[in-house]
């Protein structure tokens, strides 16, 4: 019958273990945070979320409700972004950072780069960004949900109108021309 001989006769004095009223609502907090996040938390994140709610339980307590409960996270898919495609048949501009000497004032050097941030939902958005080399400081940006030329333009548009630019000054964006 697949039970110990001592949880036999536990069974036949009525020492069975019942989970308390206590357990029993942890146990149903543990699935409707699970749920409530959309499958997408593990035990790990539960935990403080349960504590936040102000039960008191251990990273194994979770675990075990878990699984008793057949809940499980989904992993979710991983996300290689759509990166700058260097395999275009337009011409490439020469990296003139490489033989430029240091900035020694601000306005003489700009240079921008692209990166993407995570929205909810799985969704995705694009920060272009200019920065003045010698400042360190972000001069112009912009936030789109696409990774088109408009996206640069508008941030070195901003850039431009709000700061002044040395005539012979570099203009540098990481990745292809835009």
């Amino acid at each position: 019958m697949g039970v110990s001989r001592s949880g036999f006769y536990r069974y036949q004095a009525g020492e069975t273990y019942q989970p308390t009223v206590e357990k029993k609502k942890l146990a149903q907090s543990v699935e409707e945070s699970f749920l409530a996040h959309f499958r997408r938390y593990g035990s790990r994140r539960l935990v403080e979320e349960l504590r936040d709610q102000g039960h008191q339980v251990s990273p194994y307590q979770v675990q075990q409700l878990m699984r008793q409960q057949g809940l499980r996270a989904i992993q979710p898919r991983s996300f290689v972004p759509r990166a700058t495609d260097s395999r275009h048949q337009g011409p490439f501009s020469p990296n003139w950072l490489l033989v430029a000497p240091l900035p020694t004032a601000p306005g003489l050097v700009l240079a921008g780069d692209i990166t993407y941030i995570a929205l909810g939902g799985g969704e995705w958005a694009y920060l272009a960004a200019w920065m003045d080399l010698f400042s360190r400081r972000i001069k112009g940006w912009q936030v789109e949900k696409h990774m088109e030329a408009s996206l640069v333009h508008k941030a070195l548009k901003q850039a431009l109108l709000a700061y002044s630019i040395e005539e012979q000054a570099i203009v540098h964006r990481s990745g292809d021309p835009v």
